[in-house]
């Protein structure tokens, strides 16, 4: 089981891009496939895969007051002691995304043997900082019990067994599992059996609808083009921003476990997790509410009669709107892939460069001046944050790229374009 481990040799690579004593561990989770905890729960070993900006801030706030890091080879130093989050993590706590990796007795024969080499045409995972890790591959023991005639010839009769290994999301139960887009769905059929049709894949629940609806709406028979929402500055620094969400038009399913069977299919898998996990946490990050039915409560009071002051303040740019409206939406590297799962082309999938999910918002410039400002967010784990944020537009604003970065890594994604607002607003 060492192979798990070797992720963490990404850690000094990490550490070196940032100017802290110890690599936070919001950021090291973020840019590494995962952080491996054995024997969290049971014998066996447990992945975190994400945490939320604000399950990051408790598990700091609840930290000692001058922890003690353990000084050993295998555990990196990260901000958060490893027996404080170790503590912590044992509940599943809302903001954490836990795999943990088991045996099991398997009820079903699987379609292809583990040690049968399949030809596979999946580009996860991916190694940008360790490129070396890439040729590691590690198929996990395969255990089948002889039957009890063979063991002792004198009792009864009992067929063999045979155990499968197990990567399960649930909590063992507790939880519902991972809402997921059927475009990751896909990639990690890709991985996991990629002669298999989409209903072959064990273990997960379809939901009619967008991803976007169980996630922001579950429950809900409708299913909206757009959602809205409006989403306040902490420190007024600029007006509401009128958030308006397009949904992708894109199933979605709840992953809850899945059946492994080396090293490179969990890795491939948790990172595919990771990249859904990202984008879930961002967006519920407000309270949407489906287009056209709208709280009285967020509808803005009538405007008064416009007057020559207040066309002034348009033509200099100084007028401050009570609302800026943004235009939000999800690109994905698999857009277009939705359908019939066995018309997938898996070859032109494989050959294609993985794109990261990524959070585009589009809004007005200042008046006088025309165009718009677009946003980008990107999970990227070459950046030092694990985010790439790109700005277009916003003629006159002073922004700081790892300004900008440190404000998504620490969940304001969504208030992005406000604050290019606020950057122009202060240069006239």
């Amino acid at each position: 089981m060492h192979c798990f481990f070797r992720d963490i040799l990404r850690l000094n690579l990490i550490h070196r891009s940032l100017s802290t004593s110890h690599t936070p561990l919001d950021i090291y989770v973020l840019r590494a496939h995962t952080l491996p905890l054995p024997y969290l729960v049971r014998p066996s070993v447990s992945f975190l895969v994400h945490l939320t900006p604000a399950m990051y801030l408790t598990l700091r706030r609840s930290s000692p007051e001058s922890p003690s890091f353990e000084a050993s080879s295998n555990i990196p130093q990260l901000d958060i002691p490893m027996s404080h989050l170790r503590s912590q993590l044992r509940s599943y706590p809302v903001g954490a995304t836990v795999a943990t990796l088991f045996l099991e007795t398997s009820t079903d024969p699987q379609l292809f043997p583990p040690p049968m080499a399949m030809p596979t045409f999946a580009s996860r995972p991916t190694f940008p900082l360790v490129s070396s890790a890439a040729e590691i591959e590690h198929l996990l023991p395969q255990i089948v019990t002889l039957p009890h005639s063979i063991a002792d010839p004198g009792g009864p009769t009992v067929s063999s067994e045979e155990f499968t290994w197990v990567l399960e999301f649930t909590g063992n139960g507790r939880l519902p599992g991972v809402i997921m887009s059927q475009a990751r769905m896909l990639d990690i059929e890709l991985l996991t059996n990629p002669m298999a049709s989409m209903d072959q894949l064990p273990e997960m629940t379809y939901v009619t609808g967008s991803w976007v609806d169980l996630l922001l709406n579950p429950g809900s028979q409708a299913s909206p083009e757009r959602y809205t929402a409006l989403y306040r500055s902490p420190t007024s620094a600029h007006p509401p921003l009128q958030l308006r969400l397009t949904v992708p038009q894109e199933p979605g399913f709840l992953l809850e476990r899945i059946r492994v069977n080396g090293i490179k299919e969990i890795w491939g898998i948790l990172e595919i997790v990771k990249e859904q996990c990202w984008l879930n946490a961002i967006l519920t990050t407000c309270t949407w509410t489906a287009e056209g039915l709208q709280s009285t409560l967020d509808e803005p009071p009538e405007d008064p009669a416009a007057t020559e002051d207040d066309l002034q303040a348009i033509l200099t740019g100084t007028m401050t709107p009570r609302r800026i409206p943004v235009n939000v939406n999800i690109t994905s590297s698999s857009n277009d892939l939705f359908g019939d799962p066995m018309e997938f082309d898996y070859m032109a999938m494989s050959e294609a460069k993985q794109d990261r999910p990524r959070i585009e918002m589009t809004s007005p410039e200042r008046p006088p001046i025309s165009g718009l400002v677009t946003i980008s967010v990107t999970l990227d784990e070459t950046q030092p944050r694990g985010v790439k944020v790109k700005v277009r537009g916003a003629v006159g604003a002073d922004l700081n790229q790892a300004d900008l970065e440190e404000v998504a890594r620490r969940g304001g994604t969504l208030g992005l374009p406000g604050k290019a607002w606020a950057s122009v607003r202060s240069s006239i």
